[in-house]
């Protein structure tokens, strides 16, 4: 007994640290099981009337959350830092991160140009799901011309606000992780609900992940689910089979976490497989990309189980390869792949001494000079990297009073010409 109980400390001493059997089964299980996820708002618009406000300062930084954390002790030093200011590429840049619900645009020295701030409590004030303190941040905001802000609040909803933070409109959906704006100013959202699927389990509910299409003044024109998509799909076979076990819990089988349609500029390449209106979509749980018709109702191709591992921000290039952030197991990366031949172009993981690493989140961006910006989530930081691998740039969210770093959720560099007018606060 003496040398079971030695050998079961050793063992999960081991299991937690450094990620042995049965590790992996437990993360997988966990994912594919939702525990906690909430049922679905209807449906409804708003629009005007509620003032947000909006703090001027960089203490915003360190004034509300403690939630969205990384996995890392606070650094030294935090801000922007530039290595080699003749290689980096210049602009403005705009992130999310775990410390509050605020979007701030900075420029190459790290000093805030522009930011909103849209607390949840001013928004979703008649909704319970507005405390639930493990997603205090927005997950994803893109900035417009006008300098309105498009954001996602995770699982609560998607609104847009003026330059301001004034609300434009108001979405309570689900929307959740991504979403993209067409040239045309459409909005391809990701939205779930919870609804019985006996096909999928006979007891307990199915998370149901749609890609849904609103114009853009936030009306929904379309909706479709994913789910049946690939159910009738030749990559059906990809869905793992749980019907038979015994859950307690909403059963999420893809956990879509990124979308991009695609603007034509690769359809020489492949006239069907990057046809203008296609989309690619990233299923986190079943660790694959997806490419589907501009129509909603075609799965033309598929990659990434036994290549990829809870993979985010799938993003397809001008030249026709796809870019994305590789999650991994211990050490996460970003692909360069080409999804005709398979052909993997580029890779960074870091350095010997200095790895990436974001178990959850993460995201990627391939900038006007070859450069690629990358979001290494979970460490609270944002990269900059050269072709050649150099580091040229970096950002480091400032700690909380507690000492935690914020998870920075996305970063997005924006050429300053992008703004109707020069920035101003």
């Amino acid at each position: 007994m003496i040398l079971l109980a030695v050998v079961s400390f050793f063992w999960g001493l081991a299991y937690a640290r450094y990620y042995v059997f049965p590790h992996d089964l437990v993360g997988w299980t966990t994912s594919l099981f939702q525990q906690d996820s909430p049922p679905k708002i209807s449906d409804e618009t708003a629009s005007g009337g509620v003032s947000i406000g909006r703090p001027t300062s960089f203490e915003m930084l360190q004034t509300l959350g403690y939630v969205g954390t990384a996995d890392v002790a606070a650094p030294d030093e935090s801000g922007a830092f530039v290595v080699d200011r003749n290689r980096i590429q210049q602009g403005l840049s705009l992130f999310t991160a775990g410390h509050a619900d605020t979007a701030l645009l900075i420029d190459e020295v790290g000093s805030i140009v522009h930011d909103w701030s849209l607390p949840r409590d001013n928004v979703w004030w008649d909704s319970p799901l507005a405390q639930r303190q493990e997603f205090i941040g927005l997950r994803a905001a893109t900035a417009l011309p006008d300098y309105s802000l498009i954001a996602i609040y995770d699982y609560l909803g998607i609104v847009k606000v003026d330059r301001n933070s004034r609300p434009v409109w108001v979405l309570r959906n689900g929307a959740h992780h991504d979403f993209w704006v067409t040239e045309r100013g459409d909005i391809y959202l990701l939205t779930h609900h919870q609804e019985p699927r006996p096909e999928i389990h006979p007891v307990v509910p199915s998370v149901v992940d749609s890609i849904t299409i609103l114009s853009s003044d936030g009306q929904v024109s379309d909706s479709r689910s994913i789910v049946d998509i690939v159910q009738a799909s030749p990559f059906a076979f990809l869905l793992p089979s749980v019907n038979d076990r015994h859950l307690e819990y909403a059963v999420d089988l893809l956990h879509t976490n990124s979308i991009q349609v695609f603007d034509g500029s690769a359809v020489h390449l492949d006239s069907r497989l990057f046809a203008e209106g296609n989309v690619l979509i990233s299923l986190r749980n079943i660790s694959t990309l997806m490419i589907i018709d501009s129509s909603l109702s075609e799965v033309l191709w598929a990659w990434g189980p036994s290549n990829l591992t809870y993979q985010h921000s799938a993003r397809l290039l001008p030249g026709g390869t796809i870019l994305v952030f590789d999650n991994g197991h211990e050490i996460s990366s970003v692909l360069e792949i080409d999804p005709t031949s398979y052909y993997r172009r580029w890779v960074y993981w870091g350095t010997d001494d200095d790895r990436l690493r974001s178990r959850i989140y993460g995201a990627c961006q391939r900038l006007d000079n070859g450069n690629t910006l990358i979001t290494d989530s979970m460490q609270g930081r944002a990269l900059e990297v050269t072709p050649d691998k150099r580091v040229v740039w970096a950002y480091q969210t400032p700690p909380l009073p507690d000492g935690r770093v914020p998870v920075l959720y996305g970063m997005k560099r924006f050429d300053r010409s992008f703004f109707k007018s020069p920035v101003t606060n």
